[in-house]
């Protein structure tokens, strides 16, 4: 493994690159340049439960870690359930553009979802009559400023559209689209997906998921 420092993982084999949630399974999907990188190579894994999906070649390194991070909710606030699926890229070979995406699977059971975005956060909600799920990841706005100060974000983003519309909600997930990634530096995007019992006026699994890319350190990042 060569972009997290996962000394305590070792070789896997049966998961999936996917969370799965009381809704449904989330799916997620990286396209570098012109290159979908669903089918990962390698998988491995810890006794935390955690999981790492490799895809290796001469020309880039990608890892996507799945695991459940360390939540700082207010005290009337919890979620039955979160994990945290983080993307880190290393191009080695040309510049390309990357496409980060969370999707739900075809077979979700939710009846009812849209947009439930918020400052810095870029988020979905989906419920039905029993349980709510939330899909969350950080918005344009924080992206453009990441890039700026270059904190795991040397890119460049699209800028001829307003910084809060450049990641997408659709009607089934959440998609990052980075213009074009440096050589040689990593680069690093999150989703987080929270879920717990449908309650009224309960805004929980939007809490847990509004989560920034400094919140990862107790995830066995390098």
């Amino acid at each position: 493994m060569k972009v997290f420092d996962l000394k305590d993982f070792s070789p896997c084999v049966g998961p999936q690159n996917q969370v799965v949630t009381p809704l449904g399974k989330v799916c997620f999907r990286l396209k570098l340049g012109k290159t979908d990188l669903a089918d990962f190579t390698s998988a491995f894994t810890n006794n935390k439960g955690d999981y790492v999906f490799g895809w290796y070649s001469d020309s880039f390194d990608v890892e996507l870690l799945i695991c459940s991070p360390r939540l700082h909710l207010p005290d009337n606030m919890q979620v039955e359930g979160c994990r945290a699926a983080i993307y880190r890229t290393l191009l080695r070979d040309k510049e390309l553009a990357c496409e980060f995406s969370a999707n739900w699977c075809s077979d979700y059971l939710w009846t009812d979802g849209g947009p439930d975005s918020g400052e810095h956060l870029e988020a979905q909600t989906c419920e039905n009559d029993d349980y709510v799920v939330s899909i969350g990841t950080q918005d344009g706005e924080m992206l453009h400023s990441r890039a700026m100060y270059n904190e795991m974000m040397p890119a460049i983003l699209n800028s001829s559209v307003d910084p809060l519309a450049l990641v997408e909600c659709t009607t089934t997930g959440l998609l990052v689209p980075i213009e074009r990634v440096f050589l040689n530096q990593l680069c690093q995007v999150h989703f987080v997906v929270a879920w717990a019992p449908k309650k009224p006026d309960d805004v929980s699994t939007w809490y847990a998921v509004d989560m920034s890319h400094r919140d990862f350190s107790g995830c066995l990042l390098g």
